[in-house]
């Protein structure tokens, strides 16, 4: 696996919320290998958190997933996800809200109805993460995201597919 951060230099706190552990959760969620992890890249002026390409394990199709992290701010990170979803096959909110998600969504179905109806009808998946003490971590999946086969294409695609030898018939 190859990771590419375009802020390098500078920390960020959200950044932690992908490890290794999210990282194996999404790959046993999708049945996939991650192949590639672009960190805060730009697609059509936005930034994305991260972009994942993996390589599905029974065929060897690549799939790209979208990654809002989000420590607190919930409905940020619903606009900013429903923003970007075209441009992928999968996408998720990642937060450690794990123990007030059902405040968060309360808040959000209070002050943005329609808000929470756009996450749910384009299909934006989230995932909380338990950070243990001991370095351990716990994910739940909260919302699935389903599969977009129509994804806008973006400029790092036809690298990425070079990069890892993809056989024609793959979908991005």
């Amino acid at each position: 696996m190859i990771e590419k951060n375009n802020w390098e230099g500078k920390t960020i706190y959200e950044d932690k919320l992908l490890n290794k552990h999210t990282i194996s959760f999404i790959e046993n969620l999708h049945n996939c290998e991650v192949v590639k992890i672009l960190r805060h890249f730009y697609v059509k002026d936005k930034e994305i958190d991260v972009i994942l390409y993996c390589r599905t394990l029974n065929k060897g199709l690549i799939r790209k997933i979208g990654i809002e992290l989000k420590e607190v701010d919930l409905e940020k990170a619903v606009v900013q996800a429903v923003e970007r979803r075209d441009f992928f096959n999968y996408f998720y909110i990642i937060t450690n809200a794990y123990f007030y998600i059902g405040e968060a969504f309360r808040k959000l179905v209070l002050s943005s109805p329609n808000l929470l109806k756009e996450l749910i009808t384009k299909s934006v998946g989230m995932i909380s993460v338990i950070e243990y003490e001991n370095g351990k971590n716990e994910c739940f999946l909260i919302l699935p995201s389903k599969f977009k086969r129509d994804a806008v294409e973006i400029e790092t695609d036809r690298k990425i597919k070079e990069f890892i030898g993809e056989r024609d018939e793959a979908v991005l």
